[in-house]
């Protein structure tokens, strides 16, 4: 089986975010997420002013994003952004296709 590895970032709005950051619950859920979608990294940062998070994961079908998007959706009330991404030996076997 192929994965392919995607970059799903999300940021909550600033409300929203001060409303997560009280919650005593939240690192459970983050975690529980994080578990059950087998984040291979993740990373948290400030964007414009914003809590924000990128995970890298593995996706072996396109009908699998809504199961990695909607939770973030839901349960952050985030906008989300997803992107397949490559590493430096894929970026290499795909310019020796174009000759």
């Amino acid at each position: 089986m192929y994965f392919m590895k995607f970059l799903i970032k999300f940021q909550l709005s600033i409300e929203h975010g001060n409303k997560v950051a009280q919650d005593p619950n939240t690192m459970n859920k983050l975690d529980e997420f994080m578990n059950k979608m087998k984040v291979e990294y993740s990373y948290f940062l400030l964007e414009d002013g914003k809590r924000t998070g990128v995970f890298i994961v593995n996706i072996d079908n396109t009908d699998m994003i809504p199961s990695f998007t909607e939770p973030i959706l839901q349960e952050f009330n985030a906008n989300v952004d997803i992107y397949p991404i490559m590493g430096y030996q894929e970026l290499k076997k795909g310019y020796s296709i174009l000759g």
